[in-house]
């Protein structure tokens, strides 16, 4: 992991998984690589089994609805 607080989003911004530039994402760890990750809601709900809430800090994400 070469920075464990390097946040992985999609190329246009939004979650990293669907893609979506809803207003409210999520960081989330990925279980598997230890990338933190920005998610949706939903994509955090169907997929909580791969990812785990990493508290160590406030990320406060937004979308940025000016890069689609």
């Amino acid at each position: 992991m070469e920075d464990k607080y390097e946040v992985v989003r999609s190329e246009n911004g939004g979650c990293y998984v669907c893609h979506a530039c809803d207003q409210e994402l999520y960081l989330a760890r990925e279980v598997s690589t230890g990338q933190l990750t920005a998610v949706c809601s939903y994509c955090l709900l169907d997929r909580l089994d791969c990812y785990e809430i990493d508290n160590t800090r406030t990320w406060p994400v937004i979308c940025d609805r000016e890069s689609r």
